[in-house]
């Protein structure tokens, strides 16, 4: 995510209620815990412009769903801001689920890797550290607009590469937000910052048992 003055929006799909579906679609004027007050409190706490417009959830026969979209604008693009943000956007979706149990679906490449980047803890925090954000792939599927939509039976992949030490943190995501766990993996030739370095079968086999 490079920088921008434009507004990015970063979006999470929330499943719906029996009561606020009717025969001509989501109601967005009856969703609980997701009125005007609430998305303008969930607004102050993350910094962004909150809306709800309707959404689909689940693979190829899609049900109704929820989208809630945070907008900022003006977002720096280095690692530290995508991790703030997916700091909010998790603590916006366990304030809404908190309210009522609603299923949630991230299927937007930015909000996946923000919410990828902020749920890595411990030493991984240091293997993120000179990092960036490389991609962001649905191993099982594809990704909007080519795709038939995603869900938990889903696997994807977060790529953050640290180009100066020559390797990939992966972090494997389920669409509800999950992290299922990470990889590291060396390069085997990479450019340290002033000359080119290529890598052994040995040197390789030591990376992987650091």
């Amino acid at each position: 995510m490079s920088e921008t003055n434009q507004t990015t929006e970063f979006k999470v799909t929330l499943g719906v209620l029996p009561e606020e579906v009717s025969v001509e679609g989501v109601r967005l004027d009856a969703l609980a815990g997701l009125g005007p007050d609430d998305l303008e409190e969930i607004g102050r706490d993350t910094g962004a412009d909150v809306t709800v417009r309707p959404g689909s959830t689940g693979v190829g026969a899609a049900g109704p769903g929820i989208e809630l979209i945070l907008a900022y604008v003006s977002i720096p693009g280095d690692l530290l801001a995508l991790i703030e943000i997916g700091k909010k956007i998790k603590s916006a979706i366990k304030k809404i689920r908190a309210r009522r149990a609603r299923s949630v679906t991230i299927s937007d490449s930015d909000t996946m890797a923000a919410v990828a980047a902020a749920s890595v803890t411990g030493e991984l925090i240091e293997k993120l550290h000179g990092a960036s954000l490389k991609a962001v792939r649905n191993l099982f599927g594809g990704e909007p607009p080519n795709w038939l939509g995603t869900d938990s039976r889903h696997i994807w992949a977060v790529v953050f590469e640290h180009e100066t030490q020559g390797y990939a943190l992966i972090i494997f995501m389920s669409p509800s937000g999950l992290v299922l766990g990470h990889v590291q993996v060396p390069v085997e030739t990479y450019w340290d910052g002033s000359t080119y370095r290529s890598r052994t079968p040995e040197d390789i086999a030591r990376f992987s048992h650091d």
